[in-house]
């Protein structure tokens, strides 16, 4: 699999309503598109990559990869949302 495979997939699975933020990260990461969150992926999914791999392993590495951000991101939401309650916001 080629890294623009793996963007492809990405970038549709991410950008439902095919304005592509991921694979416009890919191409231009320096560009400003308006989703830092899509560009994280863009930047997780290329310097994860590893071309040695065959297809069903890159895809399950990069699955890997993509639920520990995912976790990491609850984990920083469930922290939020605590310390705003803490301050009477709900």
């Amino acid at each position: 699999m080629e890294i623009s495979t793996l963007i492809d997939i990405a970038s549709k699975a991410y950008d439902r309503d095919d304005s592509e933020l991921v694979r416009n990260y890919f191409d231009e990461p320096d560009g400003n598109h308006g989703d830092t969150l899509a560009k994280f992926i863009a930047i997780e999914l290329q310097e994860t990559f590893d071309p040695g791999l065959d297809d069903g392993a890159q895809l399950s590495q990069a699955s890997q990869y993509m639920e520990k951000a995912a976790d990491q991101l609850e984990s920083l939401s469930t922290s939020l949302a605590a310390e705003a309650l803490k301050h009477g916001w709900k």
